[in-house]
């Protein structure tokens, strides 16, 4: 019930951890941010379930949708005093000034996505993107016949009243198999100065980096792709294939996360282990650039130095 204020859904819980005794940490408290918003429509091709009757022998009606009742995950930028939530069926914007008591300042749905997942700010806090994990990651949605909106990334910008708008769509534009799990994300940014640039993981559908400096024309500027797992089926259709009268599907793996570090890219492989790539100058992002980046991520991490 969202009106039960001793639920631990439909709330944002605050955990505070005294560094100097972070044994002693505990929840302090639990926000609503949730209040007063309306259950979200969903993507298609992901209905509600119907459910089975607790005799077994019948189905009971889908459960009433009661809106979003707790984030998948949620970014921080303290510094901006700004938390952005990917939950569920929306993306969030919440002032975290006091961070004791955070403020829901606008929630942003969209009916081409599945579920938001992950966000990642701009350097200046002035955007965020949100990725759509449509499918749990385990379906082959970066085809050649895929929707663009479907799976991928959009870009919000944040206004001087701290409300969102919604602009481009972002995908990979290398089309992969359908033997390939491949949706957007985990990811962060890559500190260009003057850029809003990202890297991010894509399952099988690789590594690659975009950027969202002009949140209506998102570009790739670099990728990286292993190719698919598995060999490619009789007509290369479908993920599954029927084998002796058994559905069978193809390996899941892929990158799980791309993350800049230090002038370099680590990517955890779900199947076949870990990548290290370095980003190397090109006509899209020049020697000066990435070198200017490391710097940036050096001062970020080591103040001191």
């Amino acid at each position: 019930d969202p009106a039960d204020v001793t639920n631990s859904l439909y709330r944002l819980d605050v955990i505070k951890v005294p560094l100097a005794h972070p044994e002693n940490a505990e929840v302090v408290t639990g926000a609503r941010i949730f209040t007063g918003l309306d259950p979200a429509p969903r993507a298609a091709g992901r209905p509600m379930r119907a459910r089975r009757a607790p005799s077994g022998d019948s189905l009971l009606p889908p459960p009433m949708p009661t809106g979003p009742r707790n984030c998948h995950d949620v970014t921080a930028y303290p510094a901006m005093h700004l938390l952005a939530g990917a939950c569920a069926s929306y993306g969030l914007l919440v002032d975290i000034s006091n961070p004791e008591k955070p403020v829901r300042l606008d929630a942003r749905a969209d009916t081409n996505f599945s579920l938001w997942h992950t966000a990642v700010f701009s350097n200046d806090g002035k955007s965020v993107v949100f990725t759509d994990e449509w499918g749990g990651g385990t379906g082959p949605m970066c085809q050649k016949t895929s929707e663009m909106e479907m799976g991928g990334n959009t870009i919000l910008t944040i206004d001087a009243q701290k409300k969102y708008t919604q602009h481009a769509y972002f995908k990979i534009p290398t089309a992969q198999s359908a033997q390939e799990n491949c949706v957007s994300h985990n990811g962060g940014l890559v500190p260009v100065p003057g850029r809003d640039i990202m890297v991010q993981g894509w399952y099988q559908g690789g590594i690659s980096v975009m950027e969202f400096t002009d949140p209506d024309h998102p570009r790739e500027l670099a990728y990286f792709d292993r190719g698919p797992i598995d060999p490619p089926t009789s007509g290369d259709t479908a993920a599954t294939e029927s084998v002796n009268g058994h559905v069978t599907r193809g390996t899941i793996g892929g990158s799980w996360g791309a993350y800049y570090w230090n002038g370099m890219i680590y990517s955890s492989e779900l199947d076949r282990g870990f990548d290290v790539l370095e980003l190397l100058p090109s006509d899209l992002l020049s020697k000066n650039e990435l070198a200017a980046a490391k710097l940036v991520h050096l001062a970020q991490y080591n103040p001191q130095s």
